[in-house]
């Protein structure tokens, strides 16, 4: 078989990886919301929003942070790209 006979496209392999990077951020979220919710009795804070770490709070900060990242990943990509075709075509 040939490497470039692929039969799964970078694009779903990229889709699956974000997926499984956004499982690990809520989770993980959740998971660590779980164990300091007995112990935080102080609101936390981020931006000057403030709130208190349970878990669904705690997972949906994970998940935020994973969704952040991931999208200045994809611009640094989408930027990058661009100057690489300028660059190609020149």
């Amino acid at each position: 078989m040939n490497e470039t006979d692929s039969t799964t496209s970078g694009r779903r392999v990229v889709g699956w990886v974000f997926v499984a990077a956004l499982a690990l951020g809520v989770g993980f979220g959740a998971f660590v919301g779980l164990v300091i919710s007995n112990d935080a009795a102080v609101p936390v804070g981020l931006f000057g929003v403030q709130f208190r770490p349970t878990p669904l709070n705690m997972a949906s900060y994970g998940g935020g942070a994973v969704l952040a990242l991931s999208g200045l990943f994809y611009v640094v990509m989408r930027y990058t790209r661009r100057y690489d075709d300028e660059i190609e075509s020149v």
